[in-house]
């Protein structure tokens, strides 16, 4: 039990100290190169969280991948945290940071609790193989059409997306 408290704990350290590396980023460079190491690392985290199944019968080895995961998860929650916000208030000015924050607020804990339900499903029936097979796509389609947009501060796509949604609470 205590391990497990451990490997957990480990995501939320590495979160803690990748806030700052991440302000660094958006300030100098804008939120979107924040946002594809983000979507790196979690693309990474599937690739380990796989390697941690086939060594599954080798207990040390299946536990470094899993460290190996919550570390690199840890480290992609820290540069994608103020990222998002960041963009949205970039996008749409700053007289919507109040909306801004809420949805992303709505958006991280629905996430949250969605993922996590969903999570327990599918290790479930598909184990964690299934689990990371699947996380794949849900960071892999995101980051293709970032790279795929020509304006390199993301923000077309970024409108393009949220601009029904924010615009139909106006004021």
């Amino acid at each position: 039990m205590l391990v497990a408290g451990i490997v957990i704990s480990l995501q939320y350290v590495m979160t803690f100290l990748m806030r700052a590396y991440s302000g660094k980023i958006i300030d100098s460079k804008g939120p979107k190169p924040a946002v594809l190491i983000s979507m790196l690392g979690f693309a990474f985290t599937g690739l380990v969280l796989i390697m941690a199944y086939y060594f599954r019968f080798s207990p040390i080895i299946s536990l470094l991948f899993l460290i190996i995961t919550r570390l690199f998860t840890g480290g992609a929650e820290g540069m994608v945290g103020a990222s998002p916000i960041n963009w949205a208030i970039m996008t749409f000015g700053e007289k919507h940071t109040a909306k801004i924050i809420s949805y992303n607020g709505v958006a991280c804990y629905g996430a949250l609790a969605l993922g996590a339900s969903m999570g327990v499903t599918i290790v479930k029936y598909f184990n964690f193989y299934g689990l990371g097979f699947l996380q794949e796509p849900r960071k892999t389609v995101p980051e293709n059409h970032l790279l795929k947009n020509k304006n390199p501060s993301g923000m077309s796509s970024v409108k393009s997306l949220l601009s029904g949604f924010v615009w139909q609470w106006e004021d």
